[in-house]
């Protein structure tokens, strides 16, 4: 190998190390899911509750919501793409599972956060 592609390949190393770093320092765990139906608040639940919600729209379409170990997915759903079932776990400040065909979107918040339009039921 010539110097040049010595000198590549750190440069890879080193740009691939910062984009591991950025992906997953600072994440900050989360401490509460807020789940929206439609633009409205429908529940605002904490994180460490290990729970299962199953979440009903106006047509009758539903998702199921489990929070378990401090994680949130969507277990089951009876729209036709399933990306929302499909999504990886979520736990940190900012992530986020949506299922559009039913206009949900479940999002880990700070517990201190303000929540724009809350109408829990």
């Amino acid at each position: 190998m010539k110097k040049g592609d010595l000198i590549l390949i750190g440069v890879f190393l080193l740009l691939g190390g910062i984009i591991l770093v950025t992906q997953f320092a600072g994440k900050e765990a989360g401490e509460q899911v807020v789940i929206t139906l439609e633009g409205k608040t429908y529940k605002v639940l904490d994180l460490k509750d290990n729970q299962e919600l199953k979440v009903k729209g106006k047509e009758g379409h539903y998702n199921v919501v489990v929070i378990k170990n401090g994680q949130v997915t969507i277990k089951e759903a009876d729209c036709k793409n399933q990306v929302c079932v499909n999504t990886a776990p979520i736990d940190s400040i900012g992530e986020s599972i949506a299922c559009l065909p039913h206009k949900l979107i479940v999002k880990i918040v700070a517990k201190d956060e303000n929540l724009e339009g809350e109408n829990e039921k």
